[in-house]
């Protein structure tokens, strides 16, 4: 029963989160928002591991890290940009995605494959994101599919959900070299810092708007 309780709490606390992203696109640049986003929650996490202790850091560790950054760099850009063109109701679904590309990546790239009964879970999922966006009688079977290519958010949003179905298994290995808490925070800090030097290239005054928006 735990495990349906923390499911059902972190999709919550997804959805807040990308809700929370949406609105504040309207005002603050997507790189200078993502920087703070990932450098706070950096210095939340390295108090964490601080406290409970670093873990012993494995080979292999740096080379996964640094392969799920660059991924999740491309894929961060893409959400955030179809966050800003795109309503919610049309981006977010895309997500449910994510697992159905995972049975190919993670057999791929970690020799894992789900059960039977996982495969059928999948496929609910994405059966249920096709008929949240079906109208059959205004629009057509064909309508969510159609969507796809007559809308750059909810293609930018397909195309992250696969980005993160192969990020998710160089995740998965930086937590077994090290730890949740950890690997957690590198991650944090190497996107931060990486979208903080986008934001100076493009000229942005970073710290006036950490200070604007912030504090």
């Amino acid at each position: 029963m735990a495990w349906f309780i923390l499911s059902l709490l972190g999709a919550f606390l997804d959805a807040t989160y990308y809700m929370l992203l949406k609105k504040y696109l309207k005002n603050i640049d997507q790189y200078v928002l993502a920087s703070g986003v990932y450098l706070f929650s950096f210095v939340v996490l390295i108090t964490i591991s601080l406290i409970k202790g670093f873990p012993v850091v494995q080979e292999g560790f740096f080379l996964a890290l640094s392969i799920t950054v660059g991924i999740n760099l491309i894929a961060i850009i893409l959400l955030l940009k179809a966050f800003i063109t795109t309503d919610l109701s049309l981006t977010v679904p895309m997500m449910s995605f994510t697992p159905a590309f995972l049975i190919l990546t993670s057999f791929l790239i970690l020799g894992e494959f789900p059960t039977l009964i996982g495969i059928a879970g999948i496929a609910l999922i994405v059966i249920g994101s096709y008929v949240l966006n079906l109208n059959v009688k205004k629009k057509g079977l064909l309508y969510p599919f159609k969507e796809l290519f007559r809308n750059k958010g909810t293609l930018f949003m397909l195309i992250v959900a696969f980005l993160f179905s192969i990020s998710s298994n160089y995740d998965k290995l930086t937590v077994l070299k090290s730890d949740p808490v950890f690997s957690t925070a590198m991650f944090c800090l190497s996107l931060g810092l990486l979208f903080f030097i986008i934001s100076l290239a493009k000229k942005k005054q970073v710290l006036s708007i950490y200070q604007d928006n912030f504090y």
